[in-house]
């Protein structure tokens, strides 16, 4: 009677791992559709709080190689918003706690509970700002933006890279 009951328990315990398996991998295959480049891009694409009248937005987004589940750009020009509005949104974004100052270059990395960040401004030869560049890096994915001015400074420019782990 012993050993009857080892080989139904076998015969039980066998389809009940299969099936937590197959659980297990559902679950997984939702997750990684749920943390999309493409979805990251849009969450972290700046909305400003109040968009300028007659401004506008354009983006570009593309997937290298084509369809590439792990990574996604997406090119971007408004004059929606200033570069200072969109400086101090992706700062924030990234868990700094620095404002944007006309006449000040930032240089700066820190932690935060979300992940890690790093923001760094590059200088022209008279030390104006050119561009800057905000990298975030969380558990699961990394986020970099570059911003620069474009034509008359009502323009901001930007390109934005997620990269999954």
């Amino acid at each position: 009677m012993a050993r009857s009951f080892v080989i139904v328990r076998a015969a039980f315990a066998l389809p009940m791992a299969a099936l937590f398996l197959a659980a297990c991998a559902q679950a997984q295959q939702a997750d990684a559709e749920k943390l999309s480049p493409a979805k990251i891009a849009q969450q972290w694409l700046a909305k400003p709080r109040e968009a300028i009248a007659g401004g506008s937005f354009g983006s570009t987004g593309s997937s290298f190689p084509h369809d590439d589940p792990k990574l996604h750009t997406t090119s971007f020009s408004t004059t929606n918003c200033s570069l200072e509005d969109l400086w101090n949104e992706y700062a924030r974004k990234c868990g700094s706690q620095r404002k944007y100052q006309a006449k000040v270059l930032e240089n700066e990395s820190g932690k935060t509970k979300n992940g890690s960040y790093i923001l760094m401004e590059r200088p022209t030869g008279g030390l104006k700002r050119t561009e800057t560049i905000f990298s975030f890096r969380a558990e699961r994915y990394s986020v970099s933006v570059t911003l620069r001015a474009g034509a008359g400074e009502k323009e901001v420019r930007g390109t934005l890279v997620v990269i999954l782990h």
